[in-house]
């Protein structure tokens, strides 16, 4: 006897996360905070396991002045404190430089999750 699929917000078939946005996707007037975030992330260099944008900004559906920029800085390894204050700097940096969204920057391990 087959068993019926749960549905889960999120969750494909499988129960992999769906992905919910692109880059083709984040709206004029928030693609130059989303540029200036890749340029700065470099600054982590080989620690850095990758960046996710999500929300409503890769969604397409950010809203000038209401909308912030969600933003998860995946590391290799554990984040130390040099890590997070990088992180917390490229956060208020691009917050001030932003006339457009408040940006929300999360470091965490690549390895153990977030």
């Amino acid at each position: 006897m087959a068993v019926a699929a749960v549905h889960r917000p999120g969750l494909d078939p499988h129960g992999y996360i769906v992905r919910e946005g692109s880059l083709a996707r984040v709206p004029h007037a928030f693609r130059p905070v989303v540029a200036a975030a890749r340029e700065r992330l470099a600054t982590l260099g080989s620690r850095l396991s990758g960046a996710y944008l999500y929300g409503s900004v890769p969604r397409g559906t950010a809203r000038v002045g209401r909308s912030d920029l969600d933003l998860l800085v995946a590391l290799h390894g554990e984040p130390t404190a040099g890590d997070r204050d990088a992180v917390r700097a490229l956060e208020e940096r691009l917050d001030r430089g932003s006339a457009r969204s408040t940006v929300r920057a999360r470091c965490c391990t690549a390895a153990s999750g977030c």
